[in-house]
């Protein structure tokens, strides 16, 4: 019989997944040693708009619903300044009030991008290497004398830059909940010692989905999201390439099933109106279409939208007269030919920063016969692999070897109708594999992750 783990180790070890997905090469320097006295201010300097956005989010928490992403988490940047200044407090006893500043001057914490403060200048290696990057989530903590700098590239930068440092101060949020938040008090905050940067995250998009469980209440709607929301972006997941892969089908309106039959899939000789006949040209061009109309419809609305799905309905059959047309005549070559047609289409409409999403899953969940489209986006999933006879490890590298620029992993890590969340069945009882695995899946070409779990503390 195994030892039974203790709750603090469990939580600390499991804590590390999360940091596994988002911190990528980030350098830290030893937590400092110094510390003010109690109760005295020293401001929290933000842009004047980054202020109004903190005091007024343009975004409610509650209108996120159990999705995270929609519309993208750098939308939520004003909830992780507030955070800053909070728990900051929090840990030291001191008063960190946002304020608004243009420039930099006197002593004080300078929160916001790089562009914001333009006149920081770099005084450690890892922090110009990161100044440097082109990746959305880069960021740098760097304290010189009395001014700490806690700036990223993007909003999605200064997120990862706020709870970096918070960590690294010993803020722990280990599930949704304030019965599940652990924050030192009188603590030491030295400016001049605090180092940390990142050049960008070891994925780049980083997603639990929640089926919920025991915590969710109808008498109080909307609050597990709530703290659901929070919980995820205290730990730093979001990312800057959201996959959406839903299932999505028939994409074109069902309403033309009565009249045009001959566009959706035919099954065992009968036709189904919850699946595309994606070997059609005509449905493949409307698809295209809407695609396309979407993604421009959507523009500048959040990184939520910059993705579309491609993902066919789950557990139908392949359209029968498609896969006589398609590849080798197999389900994975139809859906990956068909994600390539639409990424053809918005590439081809100049929507060259966006991408079509796809799972590696069921009945195509093999490696297809041809190379990848640069715009589609493909998560393996880790389960109901009913094709291909490949560990995950084997998939990521034929996918690699197909060309695929986009490339992830769809795990489950607790499912209510597979676990009846009984202790030690599921992946995540198991936080130390789970990172293992993290780590290895990236060592094969995974730069996003999406999990399956349930909401069940």
């Amino acid at each position: 019989m195994a030892e039974p783990i203790d709750r603090r180790t469990f939580l600390r070890t499991g804590l590390g997944l999360t940091g596994a997905l988002a911190v990528g090469a980030c350098t830290t320097s030893p937590r400092s040693t110094a510390r003010r006295a109690p109760s005295q201010a020293l401001a929290v300097f933000v842009s004047a708009a980054d202020l109004a956005e903190a005091d007024r989010p343009a975004v409610e928490i509650a209108a996120f619903g159990s999705s995270y992403w929609k519309p993208g988490p750098e939308r939520l940047y004003g909830y992780a300044l507030r955070d800053l200044a909070e728990y900051l407090g929090k840990v030291t006893g001191d008063l960190y009030p946002l304020t608004a500043a243009d420039a930099v001057g006197g002593g004080g914490v300078y929160a916001g991008t790089f562009g914001q403060f333009q006149g920081f200048v770099a005084r450690q290696p890892a922090s110009a290497q990161a100044l440097s990057s082109s990746d959305p989530e880069a960021f740098v903590v760097e304290g010189q004398g009395d001014k700490l700098f806690v700036l990223g590239k993007t909003r999605l930068g200064l997120i990862a830059a706020t709870y970096t440092l918070l960590d690294a101060l010993g803020c722990r949020w280990f599930a949704p909940g304030p019965e599940w938040e652990s924050v030192p008090h009188g603590g030491h905050l030295s400016t001049d010692q605090l180092q940390m940067a990142s050049a960008g995250p070891s994925y780049h998009a980083r997603f639990f989905f929640s089926s919920f469980g025991a915590n969710f209440s109808v008498f109080d709607e909307g609050r597990r999201d709530r703290l659901y929301l929070l919980w995820n972006l205290r730990n730093r997941m979001g990312g800057s390439q959201y996959v959406s892969n839903s299932h999505h089908a028939p994409i074109i309106p069902a309403t033309l099933f009565s009249t045009r039959p001959e566009l959706f899939a035919q099954a065992e000789g009968k036709r189904v109106p919850y699946e595309l006949a994606r070997g059609n040209p005509e449905a493949v061009a409307m698809a295209t279409d809407i695609a396309v109309n979407y993604l421009r419809d959507n523009a500048g609305k959040g990184s939520y939208f910059d993705s579309f799905s491609a993902e066919p309905n789950d557990g139908v059959p392949a359209d029968e007269e498609s896969l006589a047309r398609i590849g080798n005549h197999t389900a994975t070559d139809l859906d990956f030919w068909f994600a390539n047609q639409v990424a053809a289409g918005i590439e081809k409409a100049d929507l060259t920063d966006k991408s079509v999403g796809i799972l590696s899953y069921s009945d195509h969940a093999s490696i297809p016969s041809f190379d990848l489209h640069p715009q589609v986006s493909v998560q393996v999933a880790t389960d109901l692999d009913f094709t291909s006879k490949m560990t995950v490890e084997q998939r990521l590298d034929g996918f690699r070897q197909r060309n695929a620029k986009r490339l992830g992993i769809y795990e489950y890590l607790n499912l209510i109708i597979w676990s009846s969340d009984r202790p030690g069945v599921s992946p995540s009882a198991k936080p130390a594999e789970v990172a293992a695995n993290l780590k290895r899946w990236h060592d094969h070409g995974a730069r996003t992750y999406t999990a399956e779990t349930s909401d069940s503390w």
